[in-house]
């Protein structure tokens, strides 16, 4: 009986444990910000009075098996204030978080630290992750780009691996050959923006004044941009996988005529000038009832050539995780973008491990490891040649492709078609990889000493092979053999660069004073070299093998052996009493090695203040005003960006002379030096104003000016010196510029928004030339007054419309004029139309640059647009494109509407063959640049978690996304705005169509 009863009790305390181990239930939800609805992820999710615990992912969501019944959870996040929610029976509980008053001090990278946002004193944007990951990118610092007030991004080409963006922080700084680029240092090393996956990026700060970059000396005179990657946050092992694929197009390509209305315009043109038609009229009227056809060809080239899709897609996957003494995050990422011709495309892939080692709660180490391995690869014959031919130098009565496959002979043996498909390749490969190894000590409570070693090296293999391809008559007869002869030139570039520094700051509060000291010592030296070799005349044209071509005429060259050397010393001292009045002051002392003895080091000094109104008591009772705060600095940067011996007169080694006659290699000097050049300087003033108002919206505006002195030109020297020109210090440029930048976030039940919009202004001006000038350069200008490189030619007063008035007017120097001609404006009155009446027209300096950044969430959707545009700029087109049947090609459609006796008011003046007058350099040319275009859009849905349960998918999102997608603008059709300046040689801007899936394990 005993034993019966031992039985019952064992088996209904086993029901009761049963019971109690069924009565969980999973939570799940999703932890955002209160104002800006942003997700926060790294949040710690618990339940309260127990051990246990989880955390969200980087969308924000968490899943946490907790009892049935009065479960409470317990949520905390670093800046933010922590807080408990009842469960209940609910099975979704979000949470939303907010902002604790710490919170308005949010760290922010700055040079060789960080600070608090609130203490910031000197011009610093901050872009997060979050503002440029969902940019779907062949190219990083095409994210950039509009995100940062005063930060100027413009995309020249959309070549898969050439379409990188050309930054400019606060204008065009220099005249000289010292270079326009920012510095850009990832986690405080230098290294090029576009070697970074957007995904291992955390923060980007870009230091805009001379207060916040005054610390970087002799390397911060176009700005500095500070790149932080992610790190392992927790113990906890999470897996994100990221990837999309997608489709390129043209933005835009120009519309060229048809061959029969090119033979028409081209006879109309051949008659307004006296000439004999090109074409008979017989070839005509044959033409008109045989073509298309291999002896009357109607070509459209650009469909003959393009005919790759521009397929692209991008994977990137990472896993982080550890315990409390190591942290490691380790990243892949693999890039494959392909062209929209033929044999054109670009492939990378980079390793990134980031390792954390706490030895002791006073010692600690980090071990960052990078790899990367680009490939570019294109055409033997470039493809921005291959778009010239394409887009109006072959017109479309040529033969392209021959009823038996043959390839037609297009302009004189060029066939772009050919060209893509046949010409070889160029393929252009590089390895990188750096170490970046640092330890921090603590010795004593506020202070800690970091020692940084990193070495970087990169080589790269380059080889260029041009295949020999043939071209035919439509009657099946060879044209060409384009080139005559085959050639391989092989290239090995090898660069390497070692970075030692040592940091030591001290911080310290006594009562409301508080105190910060920053000291350090860095040292960089680069080397670099190359080698290349080419031969001629490969029988075996599949074989790119340099061996395999003739000796004869071979060639060896090694360039390079360069170096230079740079040593820093540094400091930095930061003051603030309660938080209310700040101070700042930092010193640099560089020594370069690219200047002689006696001009190595120079000083670098800047200054800066703030005062937050906020915190003071006649603000203190006003709600709307959260945050306050003016503030002012100065300070001077350094250029040393030069070439590496540029004070050295040196003996160039390869020069060839002829002695006996035969060719011998010899030296001689060709450039004068001059041992007493120095830094270019930069000086700076900045004001600023950061408010935050109604808890709600948040406001930055800052004007500034930016002096840049003793800039290096190569000022005229007699000519009987016989050698060039030596650098000198003497030009000055101006920049004078605003920035404001306005953000709203709100959230409205479950719908969340933000707004961000960015408006910024620089006006640029040559100061000073020393006397020198102006430089005249076809159609632009540098003197004194003006923006660099301006716009120069006559200024245009429409068109002649009679005989009569073109007697009446001044006469054009380079030619007659007649009906329909382009008038010029007789700017000193002497009748003629020379060079003297040429005038500053405009500049190609954007204006009023700006951008709108719209994001909005509701429940498991969420939409991001980015706008950006141009207010203010200057287009000037000039060639093949513009002019009709300029160096032989064709017209476009466009040029239907010249000018003719019956169509007086035309857009296009009186066609015209072999005659300049109306393509002299002129306003008449010049075009509206300003434009809005809809840069980027993504529409993302976010499965709930109630779908994915409690599995190994933590979060599922996809997305679809395009790029360029819309332009509104004033533009010549057929040219994209963005390339506001040129011709049709260049690969065009492309719009982008993806699809893309985010998942986190």
């Amino acid at each position: 009986m005993r034993k019966q009863l031992t039985n019952y009790l064992v088996v209904f305390c086993a029901l009761i444990w049963v019971q109690q181990a069924r009565a969980q239930i999973t939570v799940t939800g999703r932890v955002i910000d209160s104002l800006t609805g942003e997700a926060l992820g790294g949040a710690t999710v618990s339940l309260l009075q127990s051990s246990l615990s989880t955390t969200t992912n980087e969308t924000g969501n968490y899943s946490i098996s907790v009892p049935v019944g009065n479960s409470t959870l317990a949520i905390s996040y670093i800046g933010y204030q922590s807080t408990t929610v009842e469960v209940g029976n609910r099975t979704t509980v979000d949470v939303v978080l907010v902002k604790a008053d710490a919170a308005l001090d949010e760290v922010v990278v700055v040079g060789y630290g960080t600070t608090k946002e609130v203490n910031l004193t000197g011009s610093v944007s901050v872009v997060n992750n979050k503002d440029i990951n969902w940019k779907q990118v062949g190219q990083t610092s095409m994210a950039l780009q509009g995100v940062a007030p005063g930060v100027t991004i413009t995309q020249g080409s959309g070549q898969p691996g050439n379409d990188a963006g050309t930054i400019r922080i606060r204008g065009l700084g220099t005249l000289g050959a010292a270079g326009q680029d920012p510095l850009v240092l990832v986690d405080g090393v230098e290294m090029g923006l576009n070697n970074i996956d957007p995904n291992d990026i955390e923060t980007i700060s870009v230091l805009k004044d001379a207060a916040s970059a005054a610390i970087y000396g002799s390397r911060a005179a176009n700005g500095v941009i500070l790149v932080t990657t992610k790190r392992a946050r927790s113990n906890k092992i999470a897996v994100n996988y990221n990837t999309y694929a997608g489709w390129q197009k043209p933005t835009n390509l120009p519309k060229l005529v048809s061959g029969l209305d090119h033979m028409l315009l081209l006879n109309e043109a051949n008659q307004n000038v006296n000439q004999s038609p090109t074409f008979q009229e017989s070839y005509i009227e044959a033409y008109r009832e045989n073509a298309p056809s291999d002896l009357y060809p109607n070509t459209d080239w650009q469909t003959l050539t393009l005919t790759s899709s521009g397929f692209m897609h991008n994977h990137s996957l990472d896993i982080s995780g550890g315990s409390d003494f190591i942290k490691v995050r380790a990243s892949f990422n693999h890039l494959n973008q392909g062209g929209l011709i033929p044999n054109t495309g670009y492939r990378r892939s980079s390793l990134r491990v980031n390792t954390d080692l706490k030895a002791s709660d006073k010692l600690g180490f980090k071990l960052d490891i990078r790899g990367n391995d680009a490939f570019v690869f294109e055409p033997g014959i470039a493809p921005a040649h291959i778009f010239f031919l394409m887009n109006g130098r072959i017109p479309a009565n040529q033969e392209g492709l021959l009823s038996d496959g043959r390839y037609g002979q297009g302009w004189l043996g060029e066939n772009p078609m050919a060209a893509a498909n046949a010409s070889g390749r160029s393929d252009e490969r590089t390895y990188s990889a750096i170490i970046n190894l640092q330890a921090d000590w603590k010795p004593i409570d506020g202070m800690n000493i970091n020692v940084m070693y990193s070495p970087e090296v990169s080589s790269g293999m380059n080889k260029l092979f041009r295949k020999t391809y043939q071209t035919f008559y439509g009657d099946g007869r060879l044209a060409y053999s384009y080139p005559a002869i085959n050639s391989l030139t092989q290239t090995n570039p090898f660069n390497r660069q070692d970075n030692f520094r040592v940091l030591l700051d001290y911080a310290r509060g006594v009562q409301q004073h508080n105190f910060k000291v920053l000291g350090g010592f860095e040292l960089i030296d680069s080397y670099a070299e190359s080698f290349n070799a080419r031969r001629e005349n490969f029988v075996l044209q599949d074989y790119p093998v340099l061996n395999a071509g003739s000796r004869e005429n071979q060639q060896a060259n090694g360039a390079g052996g360069t170096e230079y050397g740079l040593m820093s010393f540094f400091g930095r001292l930061n003051y603030d009493y309660a938080e209310k009045i700040l101070f700042e002051a930092n010193l640099r002392y560089d020594g370069s090695s690219r200047f002689a003895k006696g001009n190595r080091f120079g000083l670098f000094p800047s200054f800066s203040a703030g005062w937050r109104l906020s915190e003071e008591p006649f603000l203190q009772d006003v709600d709307i005003i959260d945050n306050l705060k003016v503030r002012a600095s100065w300070g001077q940067l350094g250029n040393q960006n030069i070439g590496d011996y540029p004070f050295v007169s040196a003996v160039d080694l390869s020069q060839s002379y002829i002695f006996n006659e035969s060719a011998v290699q010899a030296a001689a000097l060709t450039q004068l030096g001059n041992n007493l050049i120095s830094w270019e300087t930069t000086e700076m003033l900045n004001v600023g104003l950061d408010a935050t108002l109604f808890n709600k919206l948040s406001l930055t505006a800052e004007y500034y000016v930016r002096n840049t002195k003793d800039i290096l030109l190569e000022l005229p020297i007699p000519g009987a010196v016989g050698l060039g020109a030596p650098y000198q210090n003497a030009g000055k440029v101006r920049n004078k510029g605003w920035d404001i930048s306005l953000n709203h976030f709100n959230t409205i039940g479950d719908f969340n928004y933000n707004v961000r919009l960015t408006l910024s202004d620089v006006k640029n001006e040559i100061v000073d030339l020393e006397g020198t000038g102006p430089y005249i350069s076809g159609s632009t200008i540098r003197m004194e007054g003006y923006p660099i490189d301006a716009f120069f030619g006559y200024q245009s007063q429409g068109l002649f419309q009679t005989a009569e008035e073109v007697a009446a007017h001044a006469a054009l120097s380079s030619g007659a004029s007649a009906p329909g001609d382009i008038k010029y404006v007789d700017q000193n009155g002497d009748h003629v139309i020379n060079a003297d009446d040429r005038v500053v027209l405009g500049s190609n300096i954007p204006r009023y640059t700006y951008s709108a950044d719209l994001t909005a969430s509701f429940k498991g959707f969420d939409l991001n647009v980015f706008l950006q545009g141009v207010g203010k700029v200057e287009g000037y087109l000039q060639g093949s494109g513009v002019w009709a049947f300029d160096t032989g090609g064709t017209a476009y459609m466009h040029h239907l509407d010249r000018w003719t006796p019956e169509n007086p008011n035309a857009s296009y003046p009186r066609l015209t063959f072999g005659l300049t007058n109306n393509y002299q350099h002129s306003d008449y040319w010049m075009i509206n640049g300003a434009y809005l275009r809809v840069k980027n859009i993504q529409l993302g849905y976010t499965l709930p978690q109630r779908i994915l349960g409690n599995g190994f998918i933590k979060n599922f999102r996809i997305t679809a996304s395009g790029q360029n997608l819309l332009t509104f603008d004033n533009f010549l059709d057929g040219f994209d705005v963005e390339i506001p300046r040129g011709s049709i040689e260049r690969y065009p801007i492309v719009k982008i169509y993806s699809f893309g899936l985010n998942v986190n394990f």
